[in-house]
């Protein structure tokens, strides 16, 4: 059976993937450019929090947790494989492969939410899991180590995903939509100067930050309203483009091996947004042996049953 998503996650996420590859292109450069350290801030405030929480929004239910542990487990181990040959720490996912590392632990979470949940609990945990991600700054052996911090404090995006339902009328709340955003634009302009960029990688704790566990919770509050936001403004209809954004796990890891290389070379960031949409479409077209098991659907809502991808 062809498998359906609505056209606005499709455009979402591949809005989302773009801003990742675009984000590491430019990474080099935000230390001797303010104009790109002000972008690369205000993509890391939200880019991954939104993606975490489409990650729990596809899980439909105990079934989708495992088959999602069983499609990245080996994606993990063989690309971590490779890396600790070039010198990585075994326990230390390598790059992006934290995501499918922590992706892995949070369907684990969400199959055993799926077998005990209860949608009263989860008025208790849901909170319990943002003041477990502030908190989590305090520990210092939730590192990089296993993925430990980012695990952790992007757990409660994930969790809010699975308590969406996916068929949610996001456009029905534009109005909440772009208040968000500005509400979210304007906290980034008023305190994106307090916080490292490093701070937004949610990879570490808090070291000798007075404020840490304040600016999380910021980070959480502005992820939140940008989520909002993108969700209620996403154009819902099937683009050209659309079908790129059904499947973005190729994407996200063929462009790190790339990037990494070529963003060696000084490249204004016009250009740089240029060989990221460049560089997925490429990706899109040699993966596209997959793509028959796809369909999208432009208005939410009018197809009696939708079988949501479990793709990342």
């Amino acid at each position: 059976m062809v498998k359906l998503r609505e056209a606005n996650y499709c455009n979402l996420k591949l809005l989302l993937i773009f801003l990742v590859v675009y984000g590491h292109w430019i990474e080099l450069s935000i230390h001797d450019n303010e104009f790109l350290m002000i972008q690369y801030r205000t993509i890391y405030f939200f880019h991954m929090p939104v993606f975490v929480f489409l990650t729990g929004l596809f899980l439909r239910g105990e079934g989708d947790c495992i088959r999602q542990i069983r499609r990245l487990t080996p994606i993990y181990l063989i690309c971590q494989t490779g890396a600790v040959f070039f010198g990585t720490d075994i326990g230390e996912p390598c790059w992006i492969l934290w995501y499918l590392f922590s992706v892995c632990i949070w369907s684990i979470l969400g199959a055993l939410w799926f077998r005990i949940g209860h949608n009263t609990l989860a008025w208790v945990l849901f909170p319990l899991s943002i003041l477990a991600g502030a908190l989590a700054g305090y520990l210092p052996f939730l590192n990089r180590m296993w993925s430990g911090s980012r695990t952790v404090v992007f757990f409660p995006y994930f969790f809010a995903g699975l308590l969406c339902a996916p068929h949610t009328p996001w456009r029905n709340h534009r109005i909440f939509g772009i208040m968000a955003g500005i509400t979210a634009l304007a906290g980034i302009w008023l305190l994106s100067d307090q916080i490292p960029a490093d701070f937004l990688y949610q990879a570490t704790g808090y070291g000798d930050m007075e404020h840490g566990f304040s600016l999380r919770l910021f980070c959480y509050g502005i992820g939140a309203l940008m989520g909002l936001f993108l969700l209620t403004w996403i154009p819902c209809r099937r683009l050209p483009f659309s079908k790129a954004g059904v499947d973005t796990l190729p994407i996200y890891l063929i462009h790190a091996p790339v990037v990494a290389g070529v963003r060696l070379i000084p490249t204004p960031w016009v250009c740089c947004v240029g060989l990221s949409a460049g560089l997925i479409y490429i990706v899109y077209r040699t993966t596209q042996w997959s793509g028959s098991l796809h369909g999208i659907i432009s208005q939410p809502g009018r197809e009696k049953r939708v079988r949501i991808s479990r793709n990342l």
